[in-house]
């Protein structure tokens, strides 16, 4: 059995969703998939991108480039080190809270979007505090259920995509990790030391034990890998119905590896990331979605 991860089968035809206007909608001949909702990307996607951050996370961290910085933290040996590293990052993601900008076309796509009654969910790398302080500053009253951090427990971060499979099974309300009986829905509002921290029962740990931590390597557990790529292939039809919108190849491969059509919005930053064979579609504001949407969604 091969020890190298395959690449997940990518569809022969572009991605299609029925149009959300009601009366393009019933000129469907029933085989176009309708939409069942979006999942948003935060840092990057709904506010402005601050990559600035992720220079000092890894000047603090001493972490070389282009190393994924959890993933580094995570392979440290000692608690007490993980510990340490998730407190000075998240301390740099506190003090990038008063540069925090909205996206431009952020409050059009969402005013579409509850206008047509999409499901809207978010699943970001982000730990809780800065996901709440943008819901508070600029989508105050806008609802987003579930939202999967980096924190949720038991949900490894993008690239992998457990957290978009959770999030449809939750829209469906089948059994989830992040259902209620796991955890409070989220929706915009309250304070930011509450809120979306209520969805994880062990916050305060910070999972210094990483929910990612259970992700095997090739040279680990080739076995594990192999196995790991069939149980993806089956669990695609899950993601079949949503779309991932986000700016940077973790929210790429996780929507396709979910079996979600994939939208990245680009920026002067991500040019490398557009071009990669996963993206369906391609946009410069939030608010092209609208369009795209309404007219029916069909990718590259």
């Amino acid at each position: 059995m091969s020890t190298s991860m395959a690449e997940p089968t990518l569809p022969n035809k572009p991605r299609r969703f029925a149009s959300l206007d009601p009366e393009k909608k019933a000129q469907h001949d029933g085989l176009t998939q309708k939409l069942e909702g979006i999942v948003f990307d935060v840092d990057g996607t709904l506010c402005l991108p601050q990559s600035y951050m992720f220079h000092e996370m890894r000047q603090a961290l001493n972490i070389p480039p282009k190393h994924d910085i959890l993933e580094f933290i995570c392979n440290l040996p000692t608690v007490s080190e993980r510990t340490t590293a998730l407190q000075k990052i998240r301390q740099i993601e506190l003090n990038a809270l008063t540069t925090q900008t909205p996206q431009p076309g952020l409050q059009s796509l969402m005013d579409y979007l509850e206008r047509r009654n999409v499901n809207k969910a978010l699943c970001t790398r982000n730990f809780p505090r800065p996901v709440q302080h943008l819901l508070n500053t600029s989508l105050p009253g806008r609802q987003f259920y579930p939202i999967v951090t980096r924190e949720t427990s038991g949900v490894p971060p993008k690239p992998r995509p457990e957290g978009l499979w959770e999030i449809v099974k939750a829209w469906r309300g089948e059994t989830s990790l992040l259902s209620p009986a796991h955890g409070a829905p989220i929706a915009s509002g309250g304070n930011e030391e509450g809120g979306i921290e209520q969805q994880k029962s062990h916050e305060d740990s910070m999972n210094v034990e990483g929910p990612w931590e259970d992700v095997p390597s090739p040279s680990q557990s080739p076995r594990l890998v192999d196995d790991q790529i069939v149980v993806e292939e089956l669990q695609k039809t899950l993601g079949k119905g949503m779309i991932m919108v986000g700016d940077t190849s973790d929210d790429i491969i996780a929507g396709h590896r979910a079996g979600a059509a994939t939208v990245l919005l680009a920026n002067d930053e991500n040019g490398e990331a557009a071009k990669m064979r996963e993206v369906d579609l391609v946009i410069t504001e939030l608010k092209e979605l609208i369009d795209v949407l309404e007219g029916g969604f069909l990718g590259r």
